[in-house]
């Protein structure tokens, strides 16, 4: 059924998968919801407002879609409209050492993001367990939850890693044209590593399933600039 669900999706035109695209953008904030927050105590519970949550978005025409972006991110959200419209979609599985975390994801110091998302994982465990420590606080308190959350209802990281996706960029967006030559400007030394990818939204999600599973890649929406050739290795 996954295959399918990719090939459906990789068999439509662009502008198609760019609406499925920013939708998913959108079912971002509703995951947050469901999945992090805890207030859903059941799979059918969680999975019922899931669905009527992607109902609604589903029913928006694309300029409905572009202001509800903005309306939820007024700063960033026209950049994301920005970089989906220049953008060829593509579904495919990649590789958590592939993708890069968005700089200073949910409130992490710059140094605990400059890798992939294992080396992300790998900094926090470090630092995950150690209530009373005077480090404990290198891993926010929000993050924390959401994380131990996921942690410990494996069925709700089950449900978001199989209904959402993580959506992509190549590897120099955002870690590069963002954050690196800003660090450069202001004469900070700290660089993001530049991977295949770099990761807009689904962080958590991203994070959790390379701390507490042995998933090796993450459903995604891969963005290339238009006209670039992209093979879906997937299928």
């Amino acid at each position: 059924m996954e295959k399918e669900g990719r090939r459906e999706f990789n068999e439509l035109d662009q502008d198609d998968r760019r609406a499925i695209v920013k939708r998913e953008f959108l079912l971002d904030y509703t995951g947050k919801d469901i999945t992090e927050s805890g207030k859903y105590k059941t799979l059918e519970s969680l999975s019922d407002v899931y669905n009527n949550a992607r109902a609604e978005l589903d029913a928006m025409t694309d300029k409905e879609l572009n202001s509800e972006i903005i309306s939820r991110d007024p700063k960033g959200g026209p950049k994301r409209i920005e970089r989906c419209k220049a953008r060829d979609w593509y579904e495919d599985e990649i590789s958590l050492d592939k993708i890069g975390s968005w700089p200073k994801m949910r409130g992490l110091p710059i140094e605990a993001t400059t890798g992939n998302f294992r080396d992300v994982a790998a900094y926090v465990a470090k630092y995950f367990n150690r209530e009373g420590d005077k480090e404990f606080g290198k891993v926010p308190g929000e993050l924390r939850k959401a994380l131990e959350r996921l942690r410990d209802n494996p069925d709700v990281l089950k449900f978001a890693l199989k209904n959402t996706r993580t959506i992509l960029y190549e590897g120099t967006e955002v870690r590069d044209t963002d954050y690196n030559r800003h660090a450069e400007k202001h004469g900070r030394s700290e660089r993001c590593k530049i991977y295949d990818w770099t990761a807009d939204n689904g962080n958590v999600k991203d994070l959790a399933a390379a701390m507490f599973t042995d998933r090796d890649k993450v459903r995604s929406y891969v963005g290339v600039p238009g006209g670039t050739q992209y093979e879906v290795k997937a299928d």
